[in-house]
Order: structure tokens, then sequence, then C-alpha cells
């Protein structure tokens, strides 16, 4: 894998990092509104996407902005290959473009 990818949905971007090994730093930009009270909304495929990469990869949210980066970090290179598998399958479900 390349060391920084970016792909390019219909209402949001995806860019994936690998920063270490094992380790990569994945930002959702796009595809977010606020509610009444501030609070940041989901929307489209991004609600999707993002609702299962929390559910299958556990990630930590970055101390630099909480609400769109996460950092993951694989003890296995099992569960990394899982993680890969899976962005190509959402990047070809979803229509991705990768830059």
């Amino acid at each position: 894998m390349a060391e920084k990818r970016t792909i390019e949905f219909k209402d949001f971007k995806l860019t994936v990092e690998r920063i270490g090994e094992g380790r990569y730093s994945v930002l959702f930009r796009g595809a977010l509104s606020y509610d009444y009270d501030g609070a940041p909304v989901l929307e489209g495929e991004r609600k999707t996407i993002e609702a299962d990469f929390k559910f299958l990869f556990y990630p930590r949210s970055s101390l630099m902005e909480k609400d769109n980066l996460f950092e993951l970090a694989f003890p296995t290179s099992e569960k990394e290959e899982k993680f890969l598998s899976w962005l190509e399958n959402v990047k070809k479900q979803c229509g991705g473009i990768e830059d």
C-alpha cells in the first residue's frame, strides 16, 4: 500500500496514511452537518461507512481533531490485511475514486 491514499466518494473524502509499522491514520472529510445544539451529524454514505469502520476496527480518536481523525494500531498482520481488504471493498461498493 502507498504511504498515503485519498479516496473520494460522492459526498466525502477518506484519507488513509500509514504512520508506522501496523499503524494508520484515517481522516474523514465532508458529509458533516451540525444540529441545533452544535453537535456534528454525519450524512449520506459517510454515516454508514464510518459506523462500519468504528464497529469493525475500534479506532482511537486522534488528539488533534476528535470528530474526523482516527488512529489504528494492528497487533498482527492478519488484522492489518483485514482493514486493507475492507478499504478496497468499500471503495469498490460505494464507487470511490482514488487520487
